[in-house]
């Protein structure tokens, strides 16, 4: 998809699943037609911040590498892996991708690359968290000193209240009068975060906190008020098989129309580790084999509403959040891309994956 046919501009901060921090989930959303320079010289409240395990350095350290034409940012995990890839070579769409978000505010050259990062950061209209794990959340919390005005943040009540009881409580990190905290209520009408994106809220399953109580987490599907393009964004999440729900039966039923119509952009959703052993716990995520099993059960649900052989054919389905890995083996993102490129050719499905990697935007 050209730059110019797009609906929204999805910049990655950080992608990983952790236990290795520093560039854990953070992304950038926002309508493609307005750039980030020309949200910042007219004062355009229109980028979300989805999730926030990284922040304004990753954001700096982006402008930086522009400035140096260096890319520290996006070839990070090539510091971890002596085996990992160009950003290229983990996506079946490389038209989706621009290197270097930030060009056009890094030429200005009165201000450090700190400063225009932390401009960058004062103009985002809200923090849209899917849950307060720390790997999602880091980020917001170490800079919400940087915050120069009010800074409302979203969330389903669950992801709300312990964000509040348990991180801005005075004890852990201080209770800040400038961050406005707001309920997401799952499954209403869409609302309306910017005046150029709304969002509708759904619960996820991710894993259990006892016997007998699921872990939630959220999924949100954007749509740009303009040309009605959507965009379906997954926290953490795993299969409907592991949590024994219809969670994402329910999310599936709701796009299934918005793929027919082609208003669905792209679906951006975790895909953690290669698949594991029989017994071995996941933890609430996804794996090759359990991701491929759900889009198999959203193309039937499009089967059964329209009769068309490969309805999901050509739709953009990004992979967040591979958790890093410590063995012989390497980069873990070409185990887990080669085993959802196997499985999408061996189901016929026709989906385009791409791994998301940071310091990259993502036009779609």
């Amino acid at each position: 998809m050209a730059v110019n046919d797009s609906t929204f501009e999805l910049t990655v901060l950080g992608c990983s699943g952790g236990p290795v921090a520093g560039k854990t989930c953070a992304f950038l959303l926002k309508p493609s037609y307005i750039s980030f320079q020309e949200a910042l010289e007219n004062d355009v409240d229109c980028i979300l911040a989805l999730d926030a395990g990284a922040g304004v350095e990753t954001i700096a350290e982006m402008i930086s590498d522009c400035r140096k034409n260096t890319s520290s940012v996006s070839s990070y995990f090539s510091q971890l892996y002596s085996n990992a890839e160009d950003p290229c070579f983990y996506s079946d769409n490389n038209d989706l991708m621009k290197t270097q978000p930030f060009e056009e505010v890094s030429r200005n050259l009165v201000d450090s690359s700190l400063q225009l990062a932390k401009g960058i950061l004062n103009r985002m209209s809200a923090y849209i968290i899917t849950h307060p794990h720390l790997d999602h959340v880091l980020g917001l919390v170490i800079n919400s000193p940087c915050f120069t005005r009010q800074t409302p943040i979203y969330g389903t009540q669950q992801t709300i209240d312990n964000l509040k009881d348990h991180i801005f409580n005075g004890k852990v990190w201080p209770a800040l009068s400038y961050l406005t905290f707001n309920y997401l209520q799952p499954y209403t009408e869409n609302f309306n975060i910017t005046e150029s994106i709304a969002v509708e809220t759904f619960q996820v399953s991710h894993g259990v906190t006892s016997p007998t109580e699921l872990y939630k987490s959220s999924a949100f599907l954007f749509t740009e008020t303009t040309d009605k393009g959507k965009l379906l964004f997954f926290g953490d999440v795993e299969s409907d098989l592991s949590s024994n729900t219809k969670y994402n039966q329910h999310i599936w039923l709701t796009v299934a129309d918005h793929i027919l119509s082609k208003k669905l952009k792209a679906i951006v959703i975790e895909c953690s580790s290669v698949d594991k052993k029989p017994g071995q716990p996941l933890f609430g995520h996804m794996t090759p084999t359990n991701l491929i099993g759900e889009l198999l059960n959203l193309q039937n649900i499009c089967l059964e509403k329209k009769a068309t052989r490969h309805p999901l054919a050509g739709l953009n389905v990004l992979i967040i959040h591979v958790k890093e890995a410590f063995d012989y083996r390497g980069d873990p993102r070409k185990q887990v891309y080669e085993s959802l490129r196997s499985l999408n050719q061996q189901h016929d499905l026709r989906i385009k994956f791409t791994i998301c990697m940071p310091g990259i935007s993502y036009f779609i």
